[in-house]
């Protein structure tokens, strides 16, 4: 196998593009900037820099809607390159379909609610120019139609019973339902997939943080078991059974009850928690443990379709960091303010 064969050459183009990204020291800067030019100006010399600084933006969503093209060119980009495993891009393909997942919701809570939520251009139904066609969708019957069209029947079939008169709580089922289908889909994906038992780790871990997000907001609001219907299952390391333990905890008590990869996480939460009171608290400490236990995980399978995984995680953390700065600026705050939202990647 030569060196432009294969997985070594895909290796070397995904480090390539580590280079290229926006760094911590970019982001020292950006939550000190008063306006979008002076942003745009610092991440001047990254790729997605560079992309942004193409076009104007009057409003964040512009700027938004922009971020995600640019990744969405990014992965087409990919899949263009020869050679590149099959297995990379099925892994792309398989990833992607979360944004599926939140096109659909999107597109069931404007139909009941009236109002229009955006969608993100990434994912199946995007690829295959169906997307237009989901944002303009006038009944549930007709978002059904479209995802049957474009392969994602395992998706319309749950949401038959949508009623856009239902309560909201049954229609936060629904949506439930559509996240522990995609995670159930990628589990059994993941089987099939080389380097399969690291994946399927990948794919228990992002559970398990999806599920403690939820757990821990839950135990702050003091809403306990009403949650557990929207958890997506179980993880690498917390089972359904274990959730409903956490939930009758108190919040300190809960880094004894975590597996023991988790307590640092717990004990973060437990103790930011009780400063602030601010539920974004819980959400950037799982975001920043998640990315480190994944970067553990990913960042050195070099040789591995997995590596093209790691890619996606630091485009989409470089992309939602952006977002937050950005949407600080154009709401005239300081960027300071979301910085513990933030997941440094270097």
């Amino acid at each position: 196998m030569g060196i432009f064969d294969g997985y070594p050459f895909i290796a070397s183009y995904v480090k390539g593009e580590e280079a290229h990204l926006i760094t911590s020291e970019h982001f020292n800067r950006l939550l000190k900037v008063k306006d979008v030019l002076e942003a745009l100006e610092v991440i001047r010399g990254t790729d997605v820099g560079n992309y942004l600084g193409s076009f104007p933006f009057k409003t964040f969503d512009e700027l938004d809607e922009r971020l995600w093209l640019y990744f969405d060119e990014s992965l087409k980009f990919i899949k263009r390159l020869k050679p590149v495993p099959s297995e990379i891009q099925n892994l792309i393909n398989i990833y992607m379909v979360k944004y599926d997942v939140l096109n659909i919701k999107a597109s069931l809570r404007n139909l009941s609610t009236g109002k229009k939520m955006p969608f993100i251009p990434l994912g199946t139904l995007n690829d295959l120019r169906f997307l237009p066609e989901l944002v303009n969708a006038s009944s549930v019957d007709g978002v059904i139609d479209i995802l049957d069209r474009c392969g994602l029947s395992d998706y319309s079939a749950l949401i038959t019973g949508y009623g856009t008169a239902a309560e909201a709580t049954i229609r936060l089922l629904i949506e439930a339902k559509l996240d522990r289908k995609y995670y159930s889909n990628f589990l059994k994906k993941a089987r099939k997939v080389s380097d399969s038992a690291v994946f399927i780790r990948v794919i228990g871990t992002l559970m398990d943080m999806i599920n403690i997000n939820l757990v821990f907001r839950a135990i702050a609001k003091n809403v306990g078991e009403s949650v557990v219907p929207y958890t997506v299952g179980d993880g690498y390391l917390i089972s359904s059974k274990e959730v409903n333990g956490l939930l009758n905890a108190k919040l300190k008590d809960t880094v004894a009850l975590v597996p023991y990869l988790y307590r640092g996480l717990a004990s973060e939460i437990a103790e930011g928690y009780e400063k602030t009171r601010s539920a974004t608290v819980i959400e950037g400490a799982v975001d920043r443990h998640e990315f480190r236990l994944l970067t553990e995980m990913l960042s050195r399978r070099l040789m591995s379709p997995l590596i093209i995984t790691w890619y996606l995680i630091l485009k989409e953390t470089e992309i939602k960091n952006l977002r937050l700065v950005f949407k600080a600026v154009f709401d005239g705050r300081l960027p300071e303010e979301i910085k513990d939202s933030l997941v440094m990647t270097s």
